[in-house]
């Protein structure tokens, strides 16, 4: 099979895979929202920042470094697997022993037992790192759906299950433990090896050397997310950092759904064509341009009807929250552009390119959060709008000189669909308002089809590409089905 039709069947298994586990994860949320309270939420966010921060120590950049790599011998996976267990030993116990100090910064008794709990994920998160690369770097993400969506659909009842009988936030906690236990097991029957007590430190070296930059990186963009809500817990209170948590884990599921099913497969696919720049630069083109395509009109038409969105889906106690959603809707905006541009310096090996932009915007990200958040909720809000667009210049600045697409470039490419999907956002609003007072699934009904016409009408008359981009790949798609 040719690389093409490789990675053609990778984005569609990816994409049904981040469906159904996401959607999964999205309805057994929504259902969450009305048994488990926003101060609830907001506990789970303060131990988010310590968790993913100890959590990516167990990684280190392994399972990037892994994909990079032509061949996977059994030494290698061996190697890899006492490595990034042994790493998660050591996180989980620092874990347990700081869990006091954090239960005292919060004010919070309540966080010592709960991130001693959470924090078992790690130990099995570890387990999962070398027979998830070799799955991902063979482009086998069929097996990775039949693991993914299985675990989620398991811990999801379980958590529903306890959320119920009035379980709070330790139904968030087991959802969070069993989705990693369920997950580590049904990897393991799917892997094709088992580890032996076999360790070469010289090939586990040449991971470091290119791993540590992106677990650094990686590490910086995950303190800089969760910041934002553990910074909300600590100044503004539970409730808050519980609304913020919340509806940025929306988002994440609605950007995730395209953006992180692409990113997957294109990594380990286009990391076998990384010396023929000109098919980098047409296949990210191709990539921008039909994420925003399909993610700009959601996100603004999302926007205009974030309050009535809100009355359908979610119990009166998470109606302040709209508004964190609909200011998010704009912040994610540019979230695709972000997205691409990395993927392009990972593909080209270029780790310590990835390390100094992470600085950099985790310093533009914590300057604008300190000076926000004295000023409240809302302050904080039209912040990650400012972050955004900072850090689309540094993101971008490096795909000129790497593969010649520079940030004009990609303005040009991305801007008449932005303004396409502004306008879309627009229509809806105006007939929210207009129809204020009525049923709102009626509002979000007419609101919805007004603005997803007039989208579909302007990218006709401005003749815009990505309607033949998309077809075309529906084509290739059929094609390989067939």
């Amino acid at each position: 099979m040719s690389l093409a039709d490789s990675t053609i069947r990778g984005v569609i298994w990816n994409f049904l895979e981040m469906l159904l586990r996401r959607g999964l994860v999205a309805l057994t949320t929504l259902v969450l929202s009305y048994f488990v309270s926003p101060a609830d939420f907001g506990l789970l966010s303060m131990l988010s920042l310590f968790l993913v921060v100890l959590g990516g120590l167990m990684d280190a950049g392994l399972k990037e470094a892994l994909i990079r790599r032509r061949h996977l011998s059994l030494r290698l996976l061996n190697t890899t697997f006492w490595a990034s267990l042994g790493l998660g030993g050591i996180a989980y116990t620092l874990l347990f022993s700081v869990a006091p100090w954090i239960s005292e910064f919060y004010s919070q008794p309540s966080l010592v037992v709960l991130l001693r709990t959470a924090g078992l994920s790690i130990i099995f998160n570890a387990m999962q790192i070398a027979p998830a690369a070799r799955l991902t770097q063979a482009l086998d993400f069929k097996g990775l759906m039949r693991i993914s969506f299985p675990a989620a659909a398991i811990s999801s009842a379980l958590a529903l299950l306890l959320a119920c009988f009035g379980a709070g936030v330790w139904a968030l906690i087991i959802q969070t433990l069993a989705a990693s236990v369920v997950s580590t097991i049904l990897i393991w029957r799917l892997a094709g090896w088992r580890p032996v007590r076999q360790i070469d430190c010289k090939p586990l070296v040449a991971l470091y050397r290119f791993g540590y930059k992106l677990f650094l990186s990686n590490l910086i963009a995950l303190i800089v997310r969760n910041a934002v809500p553990s910074m909300l817990g600590k100044f503004l209170g539970s409730t808050y950092a519980g609304y913020y948590y919340f509806v940025d884990k929306i988002m994440e599921v609605i950007m995730g759904q395209l953006v992180y099913s692409v990113q997957n497969v294109t990594y380990p696919s286009l990391s076998k064509i990384s010396k023929d720049t000109g098919r980098l630069r047409e296949a990210y083109r191709k990539s921008i341009e039909i994420m925003v395509f399909l993610l700009g009109p959601m996100l603004m038409i999302g926007a205009g009807l974030a309050d009535q969105l809100f009355e359908i889906a979610f119990s009166s106690a998470w109606l302040p929250a709209s508004e964190a959603f609909r200011w998010l809707c704009f912040a994610y905006l540019l979230y695709p552009i972000h997205a691409i541009n990395l993927n392009v310096i990972k593909v080209l090996g270029r780790s310590d390119l990835f390390l100094w932009l992470e600085l950099l915007k985790a310093a533009l990200a914590i300057g604008v959060l300190s000076f926000a958040i004295p000023w409240g909720f809302q302050a904080v809000l039209f912040g990650q709008i400012v972050i955004s667009f900072l850090c689309f210049f540094p993101n971008a600045m490096y795909s000129k000189p790497l593969i010649g697409y520079s940030a004009i470039d990609q303005l040009r490419d991305t801007l008449p669909y932005y303004a396409c999907a502004v306008m879309a956002g627009f229509f809806a609003y105006i007939v929210a308002d207009f129809l204020v007072g009525n049923r709102p699934a009626y509002i979000v009904l007419l609101g919805g089809s007004a603005g997803l016409t007039a989208y579909i009408l302007l990218c006709f008359m401005f003749r815009l590409r990505a309607w033949k981009l998309i077809l075309n790949s529906l084509r290739g798609i059929i094609k390989v089905g067939a």
